[in-house]
């Protein structure tokens, strides 16, 4: 049992790096892409009401 707790928690801080890495890899990818999407539709929307 106490095996197990010891590879519980030095897999944890493993775990939550690599979780960590990803969430903010997600955000710096998905952040541009949705301001760059906005930008589209704001651009989109004053074209269409200028035209």
């Amino acid at each position: 049992m106490h095996v197990v707790a010891a590879v519980a928690l030095a897999a944890f801080p493993a775990v939550t790096g690599v979780m960590y890495m990803v969430t903010s890899g997600c955000l710096r990818t998905l952040v541009p892409v949705r301001l760059g999407t906005g930008r589209l539709l704001v651009t989109v929307a004053v074209a269409r009401s200028a035209a």
